[in-house]
């Protein structure tokens, strides 16, 4: 019987983004899921004019729903949130999964290279951290770990023992397994974390390609996802979710809209 796993994040209309750009990799690996939207979105904020439904109310009542249906979940994924009450509903089923086993995921979906996106502010920071307290597994960028422990971002990157301190930070916050991605430590790009299955650091390098495009995070994050679930291997699963995002956006190489995302659907036998 397939897993099932429930995405909990923003929903765009256009762009194969957040919950879009990792409902294709789940399904094609395997997985069957549900999705519990944040938040309808118009588009990517990156275009400068976007507009968002708040779906709290809707998320309250689904919840709801699903409990008196019996429907139940293997593990389950979350990503933007946009208000405390919606943070405070997260939270609530979240120590429930956890109460029953269920592992969690999360990608604290806040910001890039060095600053928040348009519309998250420091309330959001401090709601992340809750959300985080309560994960397996988080997946920040390095802005998102940097905004979590506040630590100073620095585009020039960090030493070995600034990385440490950083992984070490966001240890504090959360029990699970902690993944740094985008992250630069002595000049070198890598992934980086805590492996909390078996007590250690580590730091997997890797060569970047001139060509960024949105989405990138979340396509790692489904990758992560379903080869953390299939192997139980932290390390392994990382490694593989970079390879993974390293072929797929060398095949898009051409596509001209970086906002828009990978075209996910064309890279699927990549993975």
């Amino acid at each position: 019987m397939k897993k099932r796993l429930l995405l909990i994040g923003d929903l765009p209309c256009y762009g194969r983004i957040a919950v879009n750009a990792m409902l294709p990799i789940l399904t094609h690996t395997g997985f069957d899921v549900s999705v519990l939207p944040t938040a309808l979105v118009s588009n990517n904020f990156a275009y400068g004019k976007f507009d968002v439904l708040d779906t709290t109310e809707f998320m309250r009542k689904t919840l709801g729903y699903w409990k008196e249906l019996g429907f139940s979940f293997d593990a389950v994924y979350t990503g933007y949130l946009s208000s405390r009450a919606q943070t405070d509903l997260v939270a609530s089923c979240l120590s429930e999964f956890r109460a029953r086993g269920i592992p969690v995921f999360t990608d604290p979906i806040m910001g890039d290279h060095g600053s928040l996106y348009n519309g998250v502010t420091e309330e959001n920071v401090q709601n992340m951290r809750r959300i985080v307290s309560l994960a397996d597994f988080i997946v920040p960028n390095l802005t998102e770990a940097c905004y979590l422990s506040k630590f100073r971002c620095r585009a020039e990157g960090f030493s070995k023992e600034e990385t440490d301190a950083l992984v070490n930070a966001l240890r504090a916050l959360t029990p699970g397994t902690v993944i740094i991605t985008s992250a630069v430590c002595e000049g070198r790009r890598c992934v980086c974390g805590y492996d909390a299955q078996n007590h250690g650091n580590f730091s997997l390098p890797y060569t970047e390609i001139d060509r960024e495009f949105h989405g990138t995070g979340d396509v790692f994050a489904a990758l992560f996802i379903s080869l953390m679930l299939k192997s139980g291997d932290a390390v392994s699963a990382t490694q593989g979710a970079m390879d993974g995002v390293s072929a797929m956006i060398r095949r898009n190489r051409g596509n001209t809209d970086v906002f828009d995302g990978l075209n996910i659907e064309s890279c699927l036998d990549l993975i």
